[in-house]
């Protein structure tokens, strides 16, 4: 029904659709700069630490950045641009809204895909704030617990609020204090987002009337009855509309966070931290491909198993019987 309700939609345009002060170290050792400094002093030169990433390492992320292109929606140039900030010497404050029974992956990938941005700049452009009804450790769904401060004051001044998902969301939603939180938050923010089933919170708190969104793939049917004013988009990895920032499920929230931040820092930026991630800048193709079955039982017969996996590495190609028995 979700799939059936944003295809009569008028599509409104598309596109490639407390944190410490110091600065989070990559995966695998991963330091462009560092690489860089050594270079320097090798050959004579003054070992200083460059602000930005060298040239070659941004070099590298520009064509990553080229290889793909998104599935993603943004209907903001018919509500109007609410601006990027562009500027990294700005402070901006993320607060990550969880709750017991989140998705670790929905606070966790897009916190460090915030944090790799405060890496790129070379400072702290983002104050990172994870969040929860009571603070303290928090369990996720998984088992796998992490610490949380208390809901702030609703009416502080907060640039992005980014709700998180998980099967905890449900019982999140009948917590009068959450989803009123949310429901005052949102009008201090800049910008306002949900990561997977983060989305049925946002709905629950009333800001979701009238918008384009998107959500797990799984899920998004459930959304679309329960809230029949929000157009569900099953389709899209993340949907961007006026300042409400949605995306689908799980590591979409990475994808949605690579957006946010070449929002405000530019592309620069977003395509060196996708490639620190070891991430597509702009992933291809929809959630489709992950609804779908994407594995078999290989057939027992050699000759049938080939021809199967000639199909798969390249549906395109001449698959008839004369080149098969070739």
């Amino acid at each position: 029904r979700a799939s059936s309700r944003a295809g009569a939609t008028q599509r409104r345009g598309t596109m490639s659709g407390t944190a410490p002060p110091a600065q989070p170290q990559l995966a695998c050792g991963t330091n462009p700069a560092t690489r860089d400094e050594e270079r320097n002093t090798a050959s004579g030169a003054a070992a200083e630490q460059p602000e930005e990433p060298p040239g070659d390492e941004a070099a590298i992320a520009e064509q990553h950045g080229r290889m793909c292109g998104v599935r993603g929606v943004d209907a903001v140039r018919e509500r109007g641009d609410d601006g990027g900030m562009r500027d990294p010497r700005e402070m901006r404050t993320v607060v990550f809204v969880a709750f017991p029974g989140c998705q670790i992956l929905d606070l966790a990938g897009p916190h460090e895909a915030f944090a790799g941005a405060n890496r790129w700049a070379g400072r702290t452009v983002y104050d990172l704030r994870v969040v929860s009804p009571t603070g303290g450790l928090t369990s996720s769904e998984s088992g796998l617990s992490f610490a949380s401060d208390p809901l702030p004051d609703p009416t502080d001044p907060v640039d992005t609020v980014l709700v998180v998902g998980g099967n905890g969301v449900h019982e999140a939603r009948n917590d009068p204090n959450l989803v009123a939180w949310i429901r005052r938050a949102e009008p201090r923010a800049r910008r306002v987002g949900s990561v997977c089933t983060g989305t049925f919170l946002l709905a629950e708190a009333g800001l979701l009337s009238d918008r384009r969104v998107t959500t797990h793939w799984a899920r998004a049917s459930r959304l679309a009855d329960e809230f029949p004013d929000t157009d569900v988009d099953a389709e899209q990895l993340h949907i961007h509309d006026g300042k409400i920032w949605t995306s689908a499920g799980v590591t979409a929230g990475i994808d949605l966070a690579l957006s946010l931040i070449d929002d405000d820092l530019g592309g620069e930026c977003a395509q060196t931290v996708a490639r620190w991630l070891v991430m597509f800048l702009r992933r291809p193709g929809g959630q489709s491909q992950f609804a779908a079955p994407v594995s078999h039982e290989a057939p027992e017969h050699d000759g049938i198993r080939v021809a199967v996996e000639a199909v798969h590495e390249d549906p395109r190609a001449d698959h008839s019987i004369a080149a098969m028995a070739q």
